[in-house]
């Protein structure tokens, strides 16, 4: 049986700098403010009355 793939035949060396890291702490930050006012406007249009209604 044949070898499909034989990984001696090339190299990816791994790079990772600076900008890698500035980028990927931005898009953190990002998700994160973006999930913090969804979920501040869910709770401002949250209706009390009803959810206290509610029997568990």
């Amino acid at each position: 049986m044949p070898l499909l793939l034989n990984t001696e035949l090339y190299r990816m060396p791994l790079v990772i700098n600076r900008s890698t890291y500035a980028v990927a702490f931005i898009v953190v930050v990002l998700a994160a403010f973006v999930s913090g006012l969804l979920v501040r406007w869910r709770l401002r249009h949250l209706d009390l009355v009803e959810v206290l209604k509610t029997r568990e």
